[in-house]
Formats: C-alpha cells, sequence, structure tokens
C-alpha cells in the first residue's frame, strides 16, 4: 500500500496566467515564457500603446494594480470575459535609484506604490477571485535589484533605493549611476 499526501499541491499547468506589469521586458519574457507551458496569457499594464501590442494574449487589461480600485478592475474584466487566472505573476514595479536629497515626496511615494502596493492589491483581487470559483491558484512575485556600477548599495549616503519587495526571484541588472555629485 502506497501512502499519498493529501494536503500535495497536485503539479498542474495553470490554464490563464495573469501577468502583471506586462507591458515591461519582464513581463514580456514571462508572457513568452508561459505561452510555450501551452497556457493561455491575460497582460495588464497602465500603459495602453504598449499593451496594444500584445495581439495573442488572451486578454489585455489596462489598469494601475497600486490602487485597489485598480486591481479590482483586473478582476472583474476577467469574470466579465468568462475567465479565471489560474496563476499570478507580479512583475509590476518600478527600479528608482536617486540622490536621496534629490528624490521628492511624491517619487517616494509612486516607487512605493509600484512596488509595494500592487502587490497587496494584486494579491489580494487573486485570492478572492480564487475563493469565489473555490479553485486553488499558484502566485510569483518578480523583483528586481538595482545596482550601479561602483556604488555599493545601503552603503552610500547620497543614494536611495527603493524596491524589492519581499519573495519571488531576484534578477540582477546593470545601471549607470544615478548621481556621484553631491
Amino acid at each position: 500500500m502506497t501512502a499519498t499526501n493529501q494536503n500535495a499541491t497536485p503539479n498542474v499547468t495553470p490554464q490563464l496566467v495573469l501577468i502583471t506589469g506586462a507591458a515591461g521586458g519582464l513581463g514580456r519574457a514571462v508572457m513568452q515564457t508561459v505561452q510555450r507551458t501551452g497556457a493561455t496569457v491575460a497582460m495588464v499594464s497602465r500603459d495602453s500603446a504598449r499593451l496594444a501590442e500584445f495581439t495573442d494574449a488572451a486578454i489585455c487589461i489596462e489598469a494601475d494594480v497600486s490602487t485597489p480600485e485598480g486591481a479590482a478592475l483586473v478582476f472583474t474584466r476577467l469574470k466579465e470575459a468568462g475567465l479565471h487566472a489560474d496563476a499570478l505573476v507580479h512583475c509590476a514595479g518600478q527600479a528608482f535609484i536617486a540622490p536621496l536629497h534629490r528624490t521628492t515626496v511624491e517619487q517616494y511615494r509612486a516607487c512605493l506604490a509600484a512596488n509595494l502596493d500592487s502587490a497587496f492589491f494584486t494579491l489580494q483581487g487573486f485570492i478572492d477571485a480564487a475563493r469565489a470559483a473555490q479553485k486553488p491558484g499558484a502566485v510569483v512575485f518578480m523583483t528586481v535589484e538595482v545596482q550601479s556600477p561602483g556604488l555599493v548599495t545601503g552603503h552610500n549616503p547620497h543614494l536611495l533605493m527603493l524596491g524589492e519587495p519581499a519573495g519571488g526571484s531576484r534578477l540582477r541588472t546593470r545601471s549607470g549611476p544615478a548621481c556621484r555629485r553631491p
């Protein structure tokens, strides 16, 4: 007799994968990877012009998921289309490096909204939709760590680095120096 774990998550390929931050390079790469598995994609972005380029997505939704209303709109549009996302790949975010003394409160708040609020509101909407449909789901948070050559992140008092919510993959990118002068 073979023992089975009844709480184990089945290894099932999602049918519809929701990708936020879709207009960016990371979102596009995720879309191509997901499509190779045979899954359908739903693309979400604030950038309607770049979103229009996705002709092979099941649905494209223009929404700002850094607000509760924007995230709710995503799941409303999916429901209206008769679609349910089995998986969420959250790529929405913003890498922001600037000298602290040149960073405005608006820039600071926008970065927090793009990186933290968007993850919270999108996950909240995804969980609510999965519970309403009584279906399991999978979530991946993609994050990017941005570093400038020659600068040590976290040790330079003239730079402010925001972004990278906890959890998910860590991608390393190169960026030019933000500002080396006081």
